[in-house]
């Protein structure tokens, strides 16, 4: 019970503290008012504790909306809204899209470049979700290198798997009771793609599907969900993603109320700017069938009326209503990096560059799963407002020929082997193209002069002029 007892027991608390400080991510609390610990993972669960504007948590688990934290000899579940991560994730790569939801169709919020860290909270198949201005919003997982104190908090998580959408006025958490909703009233569906089910909870059997703007007859609320007339039977529907037609459903509180201060109500309007260098059709329907009512030049700004999943429905300064695809439109103009040709091209070369590496697989149109060749063109070349044809053959009827002496960053080059054009990449100077080769190599970079492709090269054309 001599020296090497006491050593020993300093060992052993030694491996205790190192294994919490591996096991544990660090966090603080973002808003003014104090926030309530909770018991189990419920907004009715027994409160066992309070924390308050900024004060440091220790993170052991993410799922879903909740939290698991430790504070002191507490443990419990705080709501995701109003954690934000201490940094824990490293962005690596340049002028990366965040996005306003867990999709490449989504709004671009921002970018951002190597090496800016962010705090990662949470998981949604291929995507990363942080704060950004009092915002969650979302990075695609290919882009981000997670920390070793956060990375076995996500893996195993389960996924969010109803969409939520994001909300104008951040919900107040109320530490009592709510005032029910009104039996037969009507609701308006503000998600896509959102699950009905058969239980009023997350393992009940999916029944079904709405999406944005659908109505529903709602019978009763029963906690976080509302029970729905649905196809003749009663079903259930999470309270996330119904809005209460006719008036707002007032909240009456005793006690404390959580407040999450980060998020400021939108009043007024929202603008959104064309970010296609050639133009964008402004159509009179969420469609490319739809009849084209005019050509909005680049960094036109636009008034939005409405946020749909592929198109925005929005109105122009001479008060004319109609729809553009989304994937062109950015909120901020500082988000459009270039303003001229040359530029543009340089950007182009820059975007493409990230996909090297991405694998090949014919009839590919998705960077996460794989493209072919001239999936990997359209897609390129789509980031940056310009719409490809679809496949390599017919990709040579877009824009104008040059020849071999005139090319640019950014032209097309087309290959065949015989007397169809077979294969298509993009021109980054001094004599190299990146291009969706084959199976084997994925997205590379090649020589002009290889014996190969002089003997196959066949022409060239310009889609940036």
């Amino acid at each position: 019970m001599g020296p090497s007892y006491k050593i020993g027991r300093f060992c052993l608390f030694f491996s205790f503290m190192l294994l919490f400080m591996l096991n544990s991510a660090y966090a603080n609390i973002c808003v003014g008012n104090a926030v309530n610990i909770r018991k189990t993972e419920s907004k009715l669960a027994e409160i066992v504790g309070k924390l308050n504007y900024n004060e440091p948590i220790n993170l052991l688990g993410i799922s879903g909306e909740w939290v698991k934290i430790s504070k002191s000899d507490v443990v419990g579940f705080v709501l995701n809204d109003f954690i934000k991560l201490t940094d824990n994730a490293t962005i690596c790569a340049t002028n990366v899209n965040i996005r306003k939801e867990a999709s490449p169709a989504a709004l671009i919020v921002t970018k951002l470049n190597t090496p800016f860290r962010i705090g990662v909270d949470g998981v949604k198949g291929e995507w990363y979700s942080f704060k950004w201005n009092g915002s969650k919003v979302w990075i695609h997982k290919s882009f981000v290198t997670l920390d070793g104190t956060i990375d076995h908090l996500l893996n195993g998580v389960v996924e969010v798997v109803e969409k939520k959408e994001e909300i104008k006025i951040e919900e107040k958490e109320v530490a009592n009771i709510t005032t029910p909703v009104e039996e037969g009233k009507t609701g308006k569906i503000t998600g896509s793609n959102i699950n009905v089910r058969a239980a009023a909870n997350t393992s009940g059997k999916i029944v079904g599907k709405l999406n944005t703007g659908e109505t529903v007859s709602v019978l009763k609320e029963e906690g976080n969900w509302y029970a729905i007339s649905y196809q003749g039977i009663t079903a259930y529907i999470s309270r996330d993603f119904v809005k209460i037609e006719e008036k707002e459903i007032e909240t009456k509180v005793a006690g404390y109320v959580e407040i999450n201060e980060n998020v400021v109500p939108q009043a007024g309007v929202s603008y959104l700017y064309v970010n296609a260098y050639t133009g964008l059709n402004f159509r009179n329907a969420p469609n490319t069938s739809s009849q084209v009512l005019s050509k909005l030049s680049f960094k036109t700004k636009v008034e939005m009326i409405e946020d749909g999943k592929e198109w925005c429905k929005v109105k122009l300064e001479d008060g004319t209503v109609g729809y553009l695809s989304k994937i062109f439109l950015v909120e901020n103009i500082d988000d459009i990096h270039y303003s001229s040709l040359d530029e543009m091209r340089q950007k182009v070369v820059e975007y493409a560059k990230r996909y090297l590496g991405t694998r090949y697989v014919y009839g590919g149109m998705n960077f996460a799963t794989g493209v072919d060749c001239s999936g990997f063109t359209s897609l390129v070349m789509k980031n940056f407002g310009i719409t490809l044809n679809r496949s390599s053959k017919d990709q040579v009827l877009n824009g104008v020929a040059i020849s071999k002496s005139e090319l640019l960053p950014a032209d097309l080059l087309f290959f065949s082997t015989g007397t169809v054009i077979s294969h298509v990449g993009i021109y980054i100077g001094e004599n190299k193209m990146i291009h969706a080769s084959t199976p084997q190599t994925g997205v590379i970079i090649s020589d002009l002069n290889s014996d190969y492709n002089l003997r196959t090269y066949r022409s060239a054309r310009r889609v940036i002029y």
